[in-house]
């Protein structure tokens, strides 16, 4: 109805409508990435309450951070999905977002993953023959990769990492194999491993060589060739809009061994606009329109490189509306009922202003600021989530951790420390020092001012300090020598050198008394003698 206040009267008609309130849709839960190959990636997730559709989407060197941030990897009802045709030894990070198609409503929050597809294999494997019995073996480490397995046999090359006999697996870059049989050749192969993903790479390195001497019987090494020079694709024909990011794939690029760096020359005029990239994806931005030629060149292990070239058309416009990025810093570390500061002030919005800042601080607890404080009651490692909204109500989502030590009595030192310590004390008796980098404190277990012991943080021990002209000295690995010395007035800490007085060494004292009799003797009996 409609109303007029001056003659105080209803309209004597009405209008009707209707419509039907809707529940705002959760977010994925159990959102996970598994690395299944070289170049695949598996995705499953629950959808999320009062959701119809998931849609999930791509990209590397960070998360996505809108609905059309990346490369769209799904957009159905179902709760699985698989990434194919990436490259291997690359970060990718993924982000979902639940949609009701009845009410047209995306929901507010996302869920994160990420996961590496498979490592890189060592490069540079290269074999010294030492001896009729010893080859030394020596490698670069493949990137992604902490660990390196090698395997040996004769007759052939190991095919798989059980295959032979092992000879190597761990974390360095050479080996020495001994015991080996003299004028023998031997085949070695070597994959790389990412111990915290638990992921092999697919392919591998080869190397050979034949042991000296011993009379033959042997095989004779086949000769050595030159690799092969790895092909570059750049990938496209690309678009985009002037003032936003195009992303550029280089991953079709193949080599017999490994592609192990990418560069780009946005606009072909013979400069190099990047580094050498480890990564074969990468962003850039072009502020006027136009048509453009972007270069690529890609290097293999053994610095053989090849160039491809791709169009670029740039235009005007676009959307004007982007996701602001939201930073929250960190990791962040604390005590227990100690209040810690996080801060969301380096997060930012683009062409707007950010309106929300929201923290889940991962036990039960909300904030709301860009610099909030929290406290926790329990220790652990926890993670924190910031979602920051701007005012088109776009908005960003990043995750860091904190990782909080039992502080049980309150005393705002850990009860490791206490515990090392062995003695009631405060943050007041506790003194940082840095030796060669490294972390220590000295302590004043009794509070009379002065320092007594000294605490080693990464060994988690306490020695007791020793005294020398008013400065303390530090035994710093236990083994009851003294190495440093601290000077409490300068508060400075120098290598302990210890003084030696020859009066006050005992067997000198002794030897010069002796010299000194044996002297006087002489004098008397020369007296005696009537020689003096």
């Amino acid at each position: 109805w409609s109303w007029n206040d001056t003659s105080n009267l209803w309209s004597s008609t009405n209008e009707t409508g209707s419509n039907t309130t809707f529940s705002l849709p959760f977010a994925p839960t159990g959102f996970s990435a598994t690395t299944v190959d070289i170049d695949q990636i598996n995705l499953t997730w629950t959808k999320g309450t009062h959701a119809v559709y998931t849609r999930v989407m791509q990209k590397t060197g960070s998360y996505p951070v809108s609905l059309i941030d990346g490369s769209l990897v799904y957009n159905g009802t179902g709760d699985e999905s698989s990434s194919s045709s990436l490259s291997f030894g690359m970060r990718y990070y993924y982000r979902a977002w639940s949609w009701n198609d009845s009410s047209g409503i995306w929901s507010e929050a996302n869920s994160s993953t990420y996961n590496i597809t498979a490592p890189f294999a060592p490069t540079g494997f290269t074999t010294t023959v030492m001896s009729t019995s010893q080859i030394n073996l020596a490698w670069n480490k493949g990137t992604y990769a902490n660990y390196t397995r090698i395997q040996r046999k004769t007759g052939s090359y190991p095919t798989n990492i059980s295959d032979g006999i092992n000879v190597y697996n761990d974390t360095n870059f050479s080996v020495s194999i001994t015991g080996l049989n003299p004028g023998t050749l031997y085949y070695f192969r070597a994959w790389s491993w990412n111990s915290s993903l638990g992921v092999w790479s697919i392919t591998y390195a080869s190397a050979q060589a034949t042991t000296q001497g011993g009379g033959g019987g042997g095989e004779e090494a086949p000769p050595l060739t030159e690799g092969e020079a790895p092909t570059a694709d750049a990938g496209g024909p690309y678009s985009g809009y002037v003032n936003q990011s195009i992303t550029f794939n280089a991953a079709l690029s193949t080599d017999d061994v490994d592609v192990v760096g990418y560069r780009w020359d946005w606009t072909n005029d013979g400069t190099w606009d990047t580094n050498w990239l480890l990564l074969s994806r990468t962003t850039h931005v072009y502020t006027i329109p136009g048509n453009y030629t972007v270069n690529l060149q890609v290097q293999d292990g053994e610095d053989l490189r090849d160039n491809d070239t791709a169009t670029v058309l740039v235009k005007t416009g676009g959307s004007l509306q982007q996701a602001p990025v939201a930073d929250a810093v960190g990791p962040y570390h604390g005590l227990t009922y100690q209040m810690i500061q996080f801060d969301g002030s380096k997060s930012y919005a683009i062409n707007t202003s950010i309106v929300n800042y929201t923290w889940v601080y991962g036990d039960g607890s909300y904030g709301y600021d860009v610099s909030p404080v929290h406290s926790y009651d329990s220790a652990g490692i926890f993670t924190v989530i910031l979602t920051v909204k701007d005012t088109n109500n776009l908005q960003a989502i990043d995750t860091t951790l904190v990782t909080i030590i039992l502080d049980a009595n309150k005393n705002n030192i850990s009860d490791i420390i206490d515990q090392a310590i062995g003695a009631d004390i405060t943050p007041d008796d506790l003194h940082s020092v840095t030796i060669q980098g490294v972390l220590y404190y000295l302590v004043d277990t009794n509070h009379d001012g002065s320092y007594d012991a000294f605490y080693n943080p990464t060994t988690n021990t306490k020695t007791i300090l020793g005294d020398q002209d008013e400065k303390q000295l530090i035994d710093i690995d236990g083994d009851g020598k003294w190495d440093y010395v601290y000077d409490p007035v300068l508060g400075s800490i120098s290598p302990f050198v210890e003084i030696i007085s020859p009066l006050t060494t005992p067997w000198l004292s002794i030897a010069l008394s002796v010299i000194i009799f044996i002297v006087i003797l002489m004098i008397v009996w020369l007296y005696k003698t009537g020689r003096i």
